[in-house]
Order: structure tokens, then C-alpha cells, then sequence
């Protein structure tokens, strides 16, 4: 059969933060229905997005996505630590889904890195 594989609400998540941490913002907007609404309680009003390609938009000016365009130019680019979102819990729901992560960079949990997300 030719029929796309439907992704649980739970796949589709920690699909997004895979591409996140890919800095892969056209990926991460994949999982996203056309219709979202995508809002960053971190970086304040202006990042409301309405849409896929708002929100892929959004995320190529998203510091994770600066530093690691810029860093990444440096010729010790390779000594320097990745910014990842682990995702620690995924509870999902019949149309909903909520996330616990946090924030490491390298190996170290980043002091007061931590968040929760519906989707």
C-alpha cells in the first residue's frame, strides 16, 4: 500500500525534537498540522506563529538555531558542546499530547533548563 504511516501523537513529538536537535526546522515543522499554532512562552508574543511554514520559520531565528549556524563557522566548531532538548516524558492524549524535557549542553544538564510542552 502506498498510505503514508499514521504517527501516534507520541511519535510525532519526539519526531519534532529529533529534527529540533537536527537544527532541522522544515523537518520539525513536518510534524506539525498545516493549522498550528505554535507559541514560545521563552522568547515572549513575538513568536507566535500560525502555520507549518511560520513556525520553520520561526525556528531558523530560535537561539539554538543562531549560535549553531554561527558556531558552527568557528574553525574549533567541533570542540565546542551541543544544545540538545532531551525529551524525558511524553503523555498523550486522544488529540493532545504534553512533554517533559529539558535542555543539555554536551553531557551537562543546563541549570534551570527544563520545560513542558502541549502539543
Amino acid at each position: 500500500s502506498s498510505d503514508p504511516r499514521v504517527l501516534t501523537s507520541g511519535d510525532a513529538i519526539r519526531g519534532l525534537y529529533d529534527a529540533f536537535n537536527r537544527r532541522n526546522a522544515s523537518l520539525a515543522a513536518s510534524f506539525l498540522a498545516e493549522d498550528c499554532i505554535y507559541e514560545d512562552l521563552l522568547l515572549g508574543p513575538n513568536t507566535i506563529c500560525r502555520g507549518k511554514s511560520a513556525f520553520a520559520s520561526a525556528l531558523e531565528f530560535h537561539p539554538a538555531f543562531v549560535t549553531s549556524a554561527l558556531f558552527s563557522q568557528l574553525p574549533f566548531a567541533s570542540y565546542l558542546p551541543e544544545l540538545t532538548l532531551v525529551v524525558d516524558s511524553v503523555a498523550e492524549g486522544f488529540d493532545t499530547v504534553g512533554v517533559e524535557w529539558h535542555v543539555e549542553v554536551g553531557s551537562s544538564v543546563f541549570p534551570l533548563g527544563r520545560g513542558l510542552t502541549q502539543a
